[in-house]
């Protein structure tokens, strides 16, 4: 996370301990319902998960 956007972070951590946001907010129940997707995962599990998303995203973009 580039030091500009601390807060940004800040907001995401916040937002994950609320409760799931209303039906007409879509885009805020789609980041709510993948949050909650993966409560439980060990740190371990999602360590390997974030570094096989980057190897994914490194290929597909050529980076």
């Amino acid at each position: 996370l580039p030091a500009a956007r601390p807060h940004k972070l800040i907001l995401l951590l916040i937002f994950s301990l609320s409760d799931r946001p209303g039906m007409l907010d879509f885009k805020g129940k789609a980041k709510w319902d993948a949050w909650n997707a993966l409560k439980g995962m060990s740190k371990e599990d999602a360590m390997k998960a974030y570094v096989a998303k980057v190897e994914e995203l490194k290929g597909k973009y050529g980076i």
